[in-house]
């Protein structure tokens, strides 16, 4: 029953992403630790999903977002898990569509649809930031379990506002340029967690787990599942040159200085 539901709403991969994979552009050039969180839910994917645990991604257009969603709900497919697939602007036409009088279906039976879905809801989430909470809390369900969160700024002032109860929201960094707080209350009330996620500093503090961590890093690297992208390569003598193309952010992926 649940299954014959789901299978009314949009779950074709689009054609663009259906040879989308893990070690093929662009997914071998996003964000390392992005890619990485990705392939561990794909590989613990029946347990996730069974564990009603689903990833949310932020961050600016084109930084790879849907393609990791396209991946993610492949690797559903394949374990024969049911997914729904829509842009947020056709999600939200389907949500108006069912307040028209002559609508096929009411906004409960949609959502009771969207509710039989076994997977994780894949959806190109480029809305400006502030407005998507209601969004996120309509695709999830009630909220994002794990927000991962490179931008902060606006986007991290929408994320408290639309993460699950008990929930994880990860600061990563700040591009947006804007280092957002948060009033105590708000976490108070939906029992979630802020954590600073800085891999340096917890190595410094943790040796045995920072080495722990960095094996598997390079594990991953060694057998060419993830790829770093490298914008840029200067010679240490031109070290303020690299240092101004960061300040300035003028690059995409990771800038080297070699000596």
């Amino acid at each position: 029953m649940a299954t014959r539901r789901a299978r009314q709403l949009s779950h074709h991969i689009p054609r663009r992403y259906r040879e989308a994979g893990f070690d093929r552009y662009p997914a071998n050039a996003i964000d390392a630790d992005a890619v990485a969180e990705a392939r561990r839910y794909c590989d613990e994917i029946d347990d996730r999903l069974d564990r009603g645990e689903g990833i949310w991604f932020i961050g600016p257009k084109g930084t790879g977002k849907t393609t990791l969603a396209m991946i993610i709900s492949k690797h559903a497919l394949k374990a024969q898990r049911s997914v729904a697939i829509y842009t947020a602007p056709v999600l939200l036409a389907h949500i108006a569509a069912t307040y028209e009088q002559d609508a096929h279906h009411t906004y409960l039976q949609f959502m009771d649809r969207l509710a039989a879905v076994a997977a994780d809801y894949s959806v190109d989430a480029t809305l400006p930031a502030p407005g998507f909470r209601e969004a996120v809390k309509q695709i999830t369900g009630g909220g994002a379990n794990v927000v991962f969160d490179p931008v902060g700024g606006d986007v991290f002032d929408e994320s408290t506002r639309c993460i699950a109860f008990g929930g994880r929201l990860l600061v990563i960094g700040f591009t947006s340029g804007r280092i957002a707080s948060v009033a105590t209350n708000i976490p108070l009330i939906k029992g979630f967690s802020v954590i600073g996620v800085r891999a340096g500093e917890y190595g410094r503090r943790f040796p045995d787990k920072g080495r722990e961590n960095q094996d598997a890093v390079w594990a991953l690297a060694a057998e060419g599942r993830i790829r770093p992208r490298v914008d840029s390569r200067y010679k240490l003598a031109d070290w303020r040159r690299a240092f101004e193309a960061m300040r300035d952010s003028r690059m995409i992926g990771k800038i080297v200085i070699e000596p």
